[in-house]
């Protein structure tokens, strides 16, 4: 990750003084290391070392524009020693984290609150001239830490478990949820219906002033069905200081919990607050919270990957704390895209539907990341003062995901899906060469089923198939990342001890 210049050498390159900052980087889609990666060009944040390349095998280069091409590398790999050594010309780390969160400065605390000037203080202020427009419909952060997962695989002398990021070796997840705001009961059993009819689960986050609407009885019944709620978090104020937010979320987190004798944990903020650049994350953990789906497209993005995931990720704190809180970035919300609030054209019913197709294929086929969308209750039921309802557009995109074999959770499930998933480790790892035989201990200690780890199906012109595997996991072959994997799905056994044989053509 951006090492010394004095290192030059070592990647095949010929380091100067220069650098370049806040740039791009235009893949090598000839290279065999770029299989699975579905993008041209990406933008990179922070500052990237330029080189003028002697032998290195290039993966990406450096540009100042997106879509562009130089002589200056960015992503090497190079013969060295009796080995190979790669390079990122840039910090990844450090990308990845403000691909995630976004500039500090932007931050309602920061020297440009309201970069967007929506009179709001929204995560999208965040991101507002810092990613690129063109560029939101691609997760990015995601697809540079899968170069980074790709040489790992490439450099390490026998094939390599790893745990897969979904339940049951599926292609993605989907989260659909919505907001309360106001709704009507009749709304709430519609949105209800609707997901249940479809296979699917929804998350409702309820403002305080809604508690009516929804006894604890009900809440009841419904999580029985696979249904989960959480706060909708409002201070009343669109750009409130940090404390009045930290005190209003203990107030209606109290208020929720003595009405319903639950303790959510996934939430959304109402107008999707956000004060702080970690702070909110802070206020949230302070209370409870472990998912937060804040994090959505505003003015001049309208959709897409704002935070440059379709995965859950953490946040982290200037001096590199880590926050135990997921944000899942919402990728479409249904008044953003039946209105002109995001200073971009509102769409057709037909037009929002396509769109909502588009990017459930995106996830299954290409990203493997989340479909999050959220269906309001009142656009769902309601017709007033809204060009169409939404129960039409909400039911098709579930019965299309249920179609492409993606997993549906509510907010609850998939947090304890990734604790647990984080916290599964892969242990005694032998590879015997001559016989083809890889064995390794998968430890479960939240005994999750469902957890799968992943290898590859052939292995330096060795195969392997599901009758190859002895251990107690399901396993199959599935076709993900664009190519063919074994999929090896865990029972939930806290300790479980796993071979794979490697044959040889005819052996």
């Amino acid at each position: 990750m951006r090492p010394d210049r004095e290192l030059a050498d070592i990647f095949g390159v010929v380091g100067d003084q220069f650098f370049i900052r806040e740039g791009y980087i235009t893949m090598n889609l000839s290279d065999m290391r770029t299989g699975n990666i579905h993008a041209e060009s990406l933008q990179f944040h922070g500052e990237g070392d330029l080189y003028r390349n002697r032998q290195a095998e290039v993966i990406a280069w450096f540009s100042g524009s997106c879509g562009q091409k130089t002589g200056y590398p960015a992503i090497f790999v190079n013969d060295a020693g009796k080995g190979k050594a790669a390079a990122f010309a840039y910090d990844l780390a450090a990308s990845v984290v403000l691909f995630h969160q976004g500039l500090k400065e932007n931050a309602s605390t920061g020297s440009s609150p309201d970069t967007d000037g929506d009179a709001a203080y929204k995560p999208n202020d965040l991101f507002y001239g810092y990613l690129d427009e063109r560029l939101k419909n691609i997760p990015q952060a995601d697809i540079h830490q899968d170069i980074l997962v790709n040489l790992i695989k490439e450099f390490l002398p026998l094939p390599v478990p790893r745990a897969w990021h979904f339940p049951d070796a599926a292609p993605a997840a989907a989260l659909i949820d919505g907001d309360s705001d106001g709704m009507a009961a009749e709304a709430m059993d519609r949105v209800m219906n609707i997901s249940e009819e479809g296979g699917a689960k929804y998350t409702l986050y309820i403002m305080t002033k809604d508690f009516n609407v929804l006894s604890r009885e009900n809440m009841k019944r419904l999580m029985e069905k696979g249904h989960d709620f959480g706060v909708h978090f409002w201070e009343g104020n669109r750009l409130p200081p940090p404390d009045a937010v930290k005190k209003n979320m203990r107030v209606e987190t109290e208020g929720f919990l003595g009405r319903y004798k639950y303790s959510p944990v996934a939430s959304r903020g109402h107008s999707v607050i956000w004060v702080g650049w970690t702070e909110h994350a802070d206020f949230l953990v302070e209370n409870g919270v472990r998912l937060d789906c804040n994090f959505a497209a505003g003015p001049g993005y309208q959709e897409g990957y704002v935070n440059g995931s379709g995965l859950p990720v953490k946040f982290i704190d200037e001096n590199g704390r880590v926050i135990d809180l997921y944000e899942q970035a919402t990728i479409s919300t249904d008044d953003g895209w039946m209105f002109d609030k995001c200073l971009l054209p509102a769409k057709t019913e037909g037009k929002a539907i396509a769109d909502s197709l588009c990017q459930i294929d995106d996830l299954a086929l290409k990203y493997h990341g989340v479909y999050h969308p959220y269906f309001h209750p009142g656009t769902v039921h309601e017709q007033k003062n809204r060009p169409f309802k939404t129960d039409f557009w909400m039911a098709t995109v579930i019965k299309y995901a249920s179609h492409k074999g993606i997993y549906f959770v509510n907010g609850r499930e998939w947090v304890e899906f990734n604790d647990a998933r984080r916290n599964i480790r892969c242990e005694n790892l032998s590879w015997d060469e001559e016989k083809g035989s890889l064995s390794f201990t998968i430890l479960n200690p939240a005994g999750k089923k469902g957890i799968t780890i992943l290898l590859p199906i052939c292995f330096e012109g060795r195969h392997t198939s599901p009758e190859l595997v002895d251990g107690k996991v399901e396993a199959k072959t599935v076709f993900l990342e664009g190519k063919e994997q074994l999929a090896l799905v865990d029972d939930g056994s806290p300790k479980n001890k796993i071979t794979v044989v490697y044959r040889s053509a005819g052996g």
